[in-house]
C-alpha cells in the first residue's frame, strides 16, 4: 500500500465580476491524504480545503473519495461524498476510461 498526503498552501486569489463593480481578494489551501492499494487498485482519500477572502468570508470544505481500477487500469469508478462551506451534503459516482 501507498500512503500519500499532498498539500497545497498558500492559494492566493483575486476574482473580478463581469458588468458589477465588485472584486474579491483572499487566500486557502488544501490538505489532501490518500492511500492507493496497488494490489486490487484501489484509492482511498480524504481532503479538506480551506479558503478566506477580504471580507472576511470563511469556507471550509471537506471531500472523503473512494475509487477503483477497472479494465486493468483503463479506467476508474469513483465515488465522493463531501460538504461545502455552508455544510451542504454533496455526493457524486463517476466513470472515467482512458483511450
Amino acid at each position: 500500500m501507498a500512503h500519500q498526503a499532498s498539500y497545497s498552501f498558500p492559494r492566493l486569489y483575486c476574482e473580478k465580476g463581469f458588468g458589477r463593480k465588485t472584486d474579491d481578494c483572499g487566500y486557502g489551501g488544501y490538505v489532501a491524504f490518500n492511500n492507493y492499494n496497488p494490489s486490487n487498485g484501489s484509492d482511498i482519500a480524504v481532503t479538506v480545503d480551506y479558503e478566506n477572502n477580504k471580507e472576511r468570508s470563511e469556507r471550509l470544505g471537506l471531500e472523503l473519495s473512494y475509487s477503483r481500477d477497472i479494465f486493468d487500469g483503463s479506467g476508474a469508478v469513483a465515488t465522493r461524498f463531501g460538504s461545502d462551506h455552508l455544510g451542504n451534503a454533496t455526493i457524486s459516482q463517476s466513470l472515467d476510461f482512458e483511450f
